[in-house]
């Protein structure tokens, strides 16, 4: 068991000087296209990464990231077992605000209870609107699929010195090739899917407003992690290029 590295690009060259173990697992950590990896380190736009995934079933996309090094031992820690699965983990908040979805009408008092005592200083001028659309695509996604027998999903938002992280609690399964097949096609074409419910596009933006989406299958619930950190890597919000970490979900 242990961490084999293939870094070829210079900007990467840090991480051979992380102190990794992995006891338990053996995990591949590289940054070429041609190579299967656990663990892709890139240097590629979205659509590649997405492309990625899907052609060697890959779960772990680390994208030019100001917290690489934190990022990697993250998900090497995770696949070991060495940190729990559960937003507590996470992030140790100065502001937690949690809502159960319930109707539709709903969403704008639930808006205004997520947001509340949130702190937008030091975030690009449009982190209201990403707040306000990755809540919507949670929210009307959850009353869309829901089932009169299952439980209402939630969300949680919760923010620290450094990032706000959006937590929603779907009690449903998802398989993996359902998240990685859709993200896929909506990057590749950017249109609405002509078959099957819905329009396929909602994680899809949802990825493009955010620097990190994690999704974990718990034995009860699907839960998903959007992380917007204060760090301004950008001028233009829309060009970042978010990681993305595929935890426990299975075919």
């Amino acid at each position: 068991m242990g961490i084999k590295l293939n870094i070829q690009h210079s900007e990467f060259e840090e991480i051979e000087n992380l102190n990794l173990h992995s006891p338990n697992q053996n995990i591949a950590i590289g940054d070429e296209l041609q190579k299967a990896s656990d663990i892709f380190i890139s240097r590629y736009d979205t659509l590649i990464n997405l492309k990625y995934l899907v052609d060697n079933g890959a779960n772990h996309i680390i994208a030019n990231s100001p917290s690489l090094k934190d990022e990697i031992k993250s998900v090497v820690d995770f696949i070991n077992d060495e940190q729990k699965n559960n937003l507590e983990s996470r992030i140790a908040p100065k502001v937690q605000n949690k809502v159960t979805i319930e109707s539709e009408d709903g969403f704008d008092k639930s808006l205004q209870q997520l947001l509340q005592d949130i702190d937008f200083e030091g975030y690009h001028e449009s982190i209201s609107s990403k707040l306000n659309l990755v809540t919507n695509e949670f929210y009307t996604n959850d009353i869309f699929h829901r089932t009169s027998t299952q439980k209402k999903g939630e969300i949680r938002l919760s923010q620290d010195d450094c990032k706000i992280i959006i937590h929603y609690k779907s009690y449903t399964k998802v398989k993996k090739s359902s998240i990685v097949s859709s993200l896929y096609r909506a990057a590749k074409e950017k249109k609405p899917r002509q078959e099957g419910r819905g329009a396929g596009l909602g994680l899809y933006f949802i990825l493009q407003n955010c620097d990190r989406l994690q999704v974990v299958q718990n034995p009860e619930s699907t839960d998903f992690y959007v992380y917007i950190e204060k760090n301004k890597r950008y001028k233009d919000i829309s060009k970042r290029i978010p990681s993305i970490n595929l935890y426990n979900l299975k075919e």
